[in-house]
């Protein structure tokens, strides 16, 4: 796709969630039915941290991603996931990228989905709550990427098992709010979640 010097808004919806609003980060579920359904998740599936030696199977899950977007053709598949591969390996070493993935428990070897964190800092900025009161912002934002499930174990419950996680992990980190780019598929889990639409809008980098 070439470069356009117009301001565009991208084919992903852009969302944010605020971590320190009170009831932002909704889990969608009232009255014990979300602790039900994540223990009976869990009692099927086991999700861990990665570590380095899993930048292979993660560089897979973004090729795959952008592919099942259609962004990704056949011919260009193995120099993407080579590339996401050089450049995951150096983040998951730095710490600069937080992971999860999931496998059944019956079978850990086999990782059938995922999601990471980038941190990215920016400027404090300030924050307008759903009770009309604002807050400044430190700074500190997590971008949250490479969220796929394997086509044969979709509809399980996994997505959102693995962003429960990071909503989780983010308040422990105290981030000020995580942002993420949300493909069709997606988006009602992460409304669902309390993700809320922002008017970001980009500059260059594909759409013409």
């Amino acid at each position: 796709m070439a470069f356009s010097c117009a301001f565009v808004i991208r084919r992903f919806l852009a969302v944010f969630i605020e971590i320190t609003a009170p009831n932002r980060a909704v889990f969608a579920c009232k009255g014990g039915w979300r602790d039900r359904a994540f223990a009976f998740v869990t009692q099927e599936f086991h999700i861990r941290q990665a570590t380095p030696d899993d930048a292979a199977i993660i560089g897979w899950h973004r090729a795959r991603m952008f592919q099942d977007m259609g962004l990704v053709p056949e011919e260009l598949f193995e120099s993407f996931r080579t590339k996401a591969l050089d450049r995951l390996g150096k983040t998951l070493a730095s710490g600069d990228y937080s992971g999860w993935l999931v496998s059944q428990r019956t079978a850990p070897q086999r990782i059938i989905a995922g999601a990471g964190v980038i941190i990215r800092e920016v400027p404090p900025f300030p924050i307008r709550h759903k009770n009309g009161e604002i807050t400044i912002a430190q700074g500190r934002q997590g971008l949250i990427i490479n969220v796929f499930t394997e086509p044969e174990w979709r509809r399980r419950g996994l997505a959102q098992l693995l962003m429960e996680q990071i909503i989780a992990w983010s308040r422990e980190q105290q981030l000020d709010g995580l942002v993420l780019h949300a493909s069709d598929d997606g988006r009602a889990l992460y409304q669902k979640l309390g993700f809320v639409p922002t008017t970001e809008m980009t500059l260059g980098g594909g759409d013409d």
